[in-house]
């Protein structure tokens, strides 16, 4: 009997794991955030600088758009035999891909796109047709890698003045964290941004903390809603990983992965 595509309640689809959820990580240097995202399984490095060689982490050095568009290519030609039987499954080691540090390969697809086009930088006379064919390029990319695994984006923290309104109606200055990649305004699909929280924030076990929850001063997104109710957690992939399967069965929801290998 074919297997109706129309859920039997509303709210009934199961989750992805943690695991499968696309996140962007930022913060200071040496925060932990390449430690973090290296402490998942199957985990390939896209690495746009150095910094990976001592992780118990595959490593890839990425210091042009046309190399990384090679590794692309040679990961789904792979993972295409994969599925067509003419691999054993046990070749294809990699779920996740961890983009350190996103910057730099956006910025080597600008490059990329304006040398195409004999320019040194997107011009300011041609009504932005550069930049929109510079983010087709990259939108293109991040597609063909999303298809391939799970993707993570690691960037750094920069501060930004906002005003706020306090409890008794004044207006005052903070400095607000927010990542260096993507502005304010983070890509549609993200499902979290975690700030991993300088030596200010660090644990009783002397753990950096990372944060889901949005605030005046923190920039962070949590499209699952099981994460940010916890405030901070410990930079650790497997204590964040245990509280968003706790607050998932808390939420009766089922956990299912998406991805057959």
């Amino acid at each position: 009997m074919k297997k109706s595509l129309i859920p039997d309640k509303p709210n009934s689809y199961p989750i992805p794991p943690f695991e499968e959820l696309t996140i962007l990580i930022y913060g200071s240097p040496g925060t932990g955030k390449t430690t973090f995202c290296s402490q998942a399984e199957s985990t390939l490095f896209l690495a746009t600088e150095p910094g990976t060689e001592f992780l118990e982490a595959a490593s890839i050095p990425i210091y042009n758009w046309q190399k990384f568009l090679d590794v692309l290519e040679e990961l789904e030609i792979k993972k295409k035999a994969v599925a067509e039987g003419k691999i054993d499954k046990e070749k294809w080691h990699f779920r996740s891909f961890v983009v350190d540090i996103v910057d730099n390969l956006s910025a080597q697809c600008r490059d990329y796109v304006c040398k195409k086009k004999g320019l040194a930088y997107p011009p300011t006379n041609d009504f932005g047709k550069t930049w929109a064919e510079i983010t087709t390029e990259w939108r293109e990319a991040l597609r063909r890698l999303m298809i391939l695994g799970n993707v993570r984006f690691i960037t750094h923290c920069t501060t930004t003045e906002v005003e706020i309104s306090t409890d008794d109606n004044l207006v005052i200055s903070v400095n607000r964290h927010v990542p260096t990649f993507f502005g304010s305004k983070p890509a549609q699909f993200l499902d979290g941004i975690i700030n991993a929280q300088g030596m200010c924030a660090v644990n009783k076990k002397g753990q950096h903390c990372i944060t889901f929850k949005q605030t005046a001063t923190v920039a962070a997104k949590d499209r699952t809603g099981l994460l940010s109710p916890y405030g901070t957690l410990a930079l650790d992939w497997n204590t964040v990983k245990e509280a968003y399967a706790a607050k998932a069965a808390e939420a009766g929801k089922t956990i299912l992965s998406r991805r057959s290998f």
